[in-house]
């Protein structure tokens, strides 16, 4: 009598093709997702620093386009008006995100162990198999919907830095080497307590 037995070792899908596939699953929602977090970052972070500068450039005379002070307060509205639509978009895209790539995980997941044949037991404990379907197919969505927070954020710093080189380099020299030194200093700390880590443990 025979049995089948399956290997312990299967091949993973690398973590950015995972997430690439998640987007493909759901391409629209995911653009609505990223407009969104577009909208919601330059209304929240850029646009307040464009109409602090229009204001002043108004009192001091300075500003190249004459804006009254009901223009200014338009563009605060427009602002605000801004935020809410991203906000709405947010309720559209995110939450059948969440609920459907869940869904997804979990029934490939549950096809997969299906196939096994029945003498097969699984790589891991029945508690953990439930978090598996339980939490841990919470965290793929996250990734999804990261990548948006992350490409975003990049723009919103070149955008950023941008005004404050046009404003005065000096300043933005004084403002950046600072934080520049610090990431450094960090990223050399963290490496070498991860060695020793490794090392004692």
């Amino acid at each position: 009598m025979t049995t089948t037995t399956l290997p312990e070792k299967i091949p993973a899908l690398p973590a950015w093709r995972v997430v690439f596939e998640m987007i493909r699953f759901r391409p629209w929602y995911w653009l609505v997702d990223l407009l969104s977090v577009a909208l919601i970052r330059f209304c929240w972070q850029i646009a307040p620093a464009l109409i602090i500068q229009a204001f002043f450039n108004l009192l001091t005379g300075e500003a190249p386009l004459t804006f009254g002070v009901w223009s200014i307060v338009g563009f605060t509205l427009a602002a605000w008006l801004g935020r809410v639509i991203a906000s709405y978009g947010f309720y559209y895209a995110d939450v059948p995100i969440f609920a459907e790539i869940n869904t997804l995980l979990r029934k490939n997941l549950l096809r997969h162990i299906l196939r096994r044949p029945g003498a097969a037991p699984l790589p891991d404990s029945t508690g953990e198999a439930v978090n598996r379907f339980k939490t841990d197919v919470d965290q793929i969505p996250l990734f999804v919907i990261l990548v948006n927070d992350i490409m975003v954020g990049i723009a919103i710093i070149a955008v950023a830095i941008g005004l404050m080189v046009r404003i005065s380099l000096p300043v933005t020299l004084m403002a950046l080497v600072p934080v520049l030194v610090v990431g450094l200093v960090a990223n050399a700390a963290t490496q070498r307590i991860e060695h020793y880590r490794t090392a004692f443990f």
